[in-house]
């Protein structure tokens, strides 16, 4: 039985139209060609090797990449020279200590947030965490954005840290690293002992 063509098919473009030597309109329903059995297996077998990846965690593992690298200091590796994070965190405060002792208070709440929450917390949950007006949270947010350019909030930081912590733990028998100790290595030209924006007015 031949079905009826209809102008959708040829709107989507299910029919084959033809005009030959003689000018006629020759209209003809296109239908698949069967894959021959070894194509069905090949792509049977190049699925089962492919490793499946969830989205969700791809995009996080993307986005924590990016975050990292735009860090203006990297751990140090395993046996490598560099300073404790608590002196580099002095210096990008230009010794104001009262500075320096509020931002490492904030990156520690913070570090605690992310690991209870498995995530990085919200300005609100930060707030109501640590019973600390909202007003406050951004002041704080305001203050590291400033002393570590490119970072929205310590998420950055705490995982760099807690990098160094895995990279440097063991290098002596007993040897136990803490975060304020890890050491790190200023990169892309920043250095401790100078202020962020006093660098980007000067350059």
């Amino acid at each position: 039985m031949n079905s009826v063509l209809t102008s959708r098919d040829l709107n989507d473009g299910d029919a084959d139209v033809t005009i030959d030597e003689h000018s006629n309109l020759s209209v003809k329903r296109l239908r698949a060609e069967p894959r021959e059995p070894d194509v069905d297996e090949l792509a049977r077998e190049i699925a089962n090797q492919l490793p499946v990846i969830d989205l969700p965690d791809l995009l996080i593992e993307v986005k924590t990449d990016v975050t990292r690298s735009l860090l203006p200091f990297e751990h140090a590796k395993r046996g490598a020279a560099g300073v404790p994070f608590i002196d580099y965190l002095d210096g990008v405060c230009d010794g104001d200590r009262l500075l320096r002792q509020r931002q490492l208070a904030f990156i520690h709440e913070w570090d605690y947030l992310i690991d209870h929450l498995g995530r990085k917390p919200t300005v609100t949950e930060y707030s109501e965490r640590w019973r600390t007006p909202r007003s406050t949270v951004y002041a704080l947010l305001h203050e590291h954005r400033r002393l570590f350019p490119g970072q929205d909030d310590p998420t950055g930081v705490c995982t760099e840290i807690w990098a160094g912590v895995e990279a440097q733990q063991g290098e002596e028998p007993l040897f136990f690293v803490d975060m304020e100790r890890v050491r790190v290595v200023p990169v892309d030209g920043i250095r401790p002992g100078h202020d962020p924006d006093k660098r980007q007015a000067s350059g």
